[in-house]
């Protein structure tokens, strides 16, 4: 008998388990080598991932969480205000100003983290800067990097 194709919920269910096994292996390598503190950091889909990384498994050594313009990937149904509503870890949450839909999901962001009470919620809008992409990326390193800071005390 011919073996049928895995449904679209198998292969998606696969795919998650690809992305929290990387998520998994970093963790591993970063406990491996000694660190003071872990800290988990997602850039556009990779900002859903980690979210849903920490709302799912929970795990208890990464008390911080940030996000860079957040992405929800097509076909994925947990969108990430529920996820973000699960989680109790300090979260920065970078966003880019000049797009208006950026804008838009930032303010929903924001006033879930006012209605669930969530202090360790902290948003900071980024002005975009096209044609410049090394001064952008200095730009978000030094915001990370403050943000980091003051949630750690400046230990490093």
């Amino acid at each position: 008998p011919a073996e049928s194709a895995p449904s679209a919920e198998a292969v998606r269910a696969a795919h998650v388990e690809r992305v929290f096994a990387r998520i998994d292996a970093g963790i591993a390598f970063a406990e491996q080598q000694q660190a003071k503190s872990v800290v988990l950091l997602g850039h556009g889909s990779g900002a859903y991932w980690a979210t849903r990384y920490m709302a799912e498994r929970k795990p208890a050594t990464i008390t911080h969480l940030l996000l860079v313009d957040i992405r929800q990937p097509e076909g994925f149904a947990s969108p990430i205000n529920d996820l973000l509503a699960q989680i109790t870890a300090n979260v920065g949450d970078f966003y880019y100003r000049d797009s208006v839909t950026a804008r838009e999901a930032a303010l929903q962001r924001k006033q879930l983290s006012q209605r669930q009470k969530q202090p360790t919620f902290m948003q900071v809008g980024l002005d975009a800067l096209p044609g410049n992409p090394a001064v952008g990326e200095e730009q978000l390193f030094r915001r990370l990097r403050g943000w980091l800071d003051k949630q750690t005390g400046g230990n490093k």
